[in-house]
This record gives C-alpha cells, sequence and structure tokens, in this order.
C-alpha cells in the first residue's frame, strides 16, 4: 500500500480505507457501462468482458484529511474494571470495554461485537 506506514494517532486505517474506497468507487465508475449492456452476470464473466473490452482494471489512490476538515475527527473511549489486592498487589481485571467512532461503518458486523466476559486474570 502506498500509504502502510507508521501509525500516529490511529490515522493509517483511516487513509488507508479512504484510499481504497476511493480505488473501489473509481474500478465500479469503470465496470458499470458493461454491466449496464450485459446485465445480471457472474462476477468472471463481467471482469472477462471487461478485459476483453481493455477496461483498465487496477486502480491506486493516496488521501490525507484537510487539516480543515473537522469532520474527520474520531473518537473513541475505553474503560477497565480492576480489583487491586492492597496487601500483595495483585490486580486481577475483570472487564475491559472500548468504543470507537470513525464515522461511517467499515462492517456492520464488526460493530455489534460480541459480548462476552474475558477470563479473569492476574497481573
Amino acid at each position: 500500500m502506498i500509504q502502510g506506514g507508521f501509525t500516529g494517532g490511529s490515522t493509517t486505517s483511516e487513509t488507508s480505507c479512504e484510499a481504497v474506497r476511493k480505488s473501489c468507487a473509481a474500478l465500479v465508475e469503470r465496470l458499470k457501462p458493461i454491466k449496464e449492456k450485459a446485465g445480471t452476470l457472474p462476477w468472471k464473466s463481467l471482469i472477462a468482458q471487461a478485459s476483453m473490452a481493455s477496461v483498465q482494471l487496477t486502480e491506486h489512490a493516496y488521501w490525507t484529511p484537510d487539516p480543515t476538515f473537522t469532520s474527520y475527527l474520531n473518537y473513541g473511549a475505553a474503560i477497565s474494571e480492576v480489583e487491586v489486592d492492597v496487601l500483595t498487589r495483585a490486580t486481577t481485571i475483570l472487564r475491559s470495554d472500548l468504543v470507537y467512532d470513525c464515522g461511517q461503518s467499515l462492517n456492520p458486523a464488526v460493530d455489534l461485537g460480541v459480548p462476552r466476559s474475558p477470563p479473569r486474570r492476574q497481573i
């Protein structure tokens, strides 16, 4: 990936995902005329027809948020419930929760999460 690099404030996932989204949108636009002409057909057939029609089937993109683009900000919060034995200093993590809002959902199934109680862990 062009934008794959170190993460700073979790911006790498946003910039990479937006670059991929833009690339996919460009490819969909290129495939639309073939799809409209041929109607419903399997993926392999659509790509074969696009290839025979010399449709460019590769794309690249680079995206960075505009510094004045205030709706780019993402928000998150995390909280852990722990027990600390003040005599032995033993610490037990009872529960940890994380909420992250990146705006538009990347995958609604992941957004639902799987509520479960993590095993008690001694530190």
